[in-house]
């Protein structure tokens, strides 16, 4: 009896229904950005991870969470930020000659880490910089390219929560992480 596992990855986008997942109301959407361990409980394989919850239909994301989720339940499409590859690519097209595939998280081994903020000392989860980090930066400026004052709304969200975090840092401190890179200055 071999059950085919789900492949879920960085990046991916899961829709949960309510009974699929601990604890929590109602169906969630999610954007992973970290994967844990897998449990084997009496309903099914289960998985820890770590991601971003998404507002339907628009995709604003809400807050970070972590859950356990029942593996077999899940709804998996790829994310904006996902290393999955449409199914019509070719193998021999997906990767420059050398370059390793990268390979499904099958428990045993790290994840690459998505470039958001760590808590609450405002670092990168994925590289240890200061955060907005500038591959954080270089996302937010292709997400956004088209329009920048969401862009800037949406990073003074981030810098009003980092106010509180950051005490040490004076408000032109914050304005220059925060904002001045994405045109925020004046």
């Amino acid at each position: 009896m071999s059950a085919r596992r789900p492949d879920i990855r960085v990046g991916d986008i899961l829709e949960v229904a309510e009974g699929d997942y601990c604890f929590g109301l109602g169906r969630l959407i999610l954007e992973v950005i970290e994967l844990g361990r897998r449990e084997r409980h009496t309903d099914g394989l289960w998985l820890h991870l770590r991601g971003v919850e998404l507002q339907p239909p628009d995709g604003v994301r809400l807050r970070q969470r972590r859950l356990l989720v029942r593996l077999d339940a899940l709804a998996i499409r790829p994310g904006p930020l996902s290393r999955r590859h449409p199914p019509e690519q070719r193998a021999d097209e997906r990767h420059a000659p050398g370059q390793r595939s990268p390979e499904p998280f099958d428990g045993t081994t790290s994840p690459r880490r998505a470039h958001l903020p760590r808590r609450p000392d405002w670092t990168c989860a994925g590289c240890d910089e200061d955060w907005p980090c500038p591959d954080q930066q270089a996302r937010f400026l292709i997400r956004y390219q088209h329009n920048r004052l969401a862009l800037l709304s949406h990073l003074g969200r981030y810098a009003a929560l980092a106010v509180a975090e950051l005490p040490d840092l004076s408000p032109e401190e914050l304005r220059s992480r925060f904002l001045d890179w994405a045109g925020g200055s004046g």
